[in-house]
């Protein structure tokens, strides 16, 4: 909390605005949390997919199975989050996230 504030009686609850670039980002915090020891079979399946990536996404071939949820990989709570039961659900959410992002992170439901 800056002295400032401190200085205005203003408290904070929760992180410093600070850090909100650090762990606003889906995939990162996943990724570091699944290495933790205790919670590496905690997180679903991922893989994060690049605009640029998408003429070369095999769909079918790439051992993740179906269904999926995509998410974007900066946001809060679950804005721009689905579950997609296929490939024609997946190319269509997917150009709805793209529009707000350059990367998607997609996982195996655990529905």
């Amino acid at each position: 909390m800056s002295d400032e504030l401190a200085a205005k009686g203003i408290r904070m609850v929760g992180q410093s605005p600070k850090l909100t670039e650090r762990w606003d980002d889906k995939a990162k915090t996943n990724f570091w949390l699944a290495t933790q020891k205790g919670l590496e079979t905690a997180f679903p399946k991922s893989k994060i997919v690049h605009k640029d990536d998408m003429g070369d996404l095999q769909l079918e071939k790439d051992g993740i199975g179906w269904p999926r949820v995509l998410k974007p990989i900066r946001g809060r709570g679950s804005h721009g989050v689905a579950v997609v039961e296929d490939e024609k659900g997946f190319q269509e959410h997917i150009k709805t996230l793209f529009a707000e992002s350059d990367a998607v992170l997609m996982e195996v439901s655990l529905l």
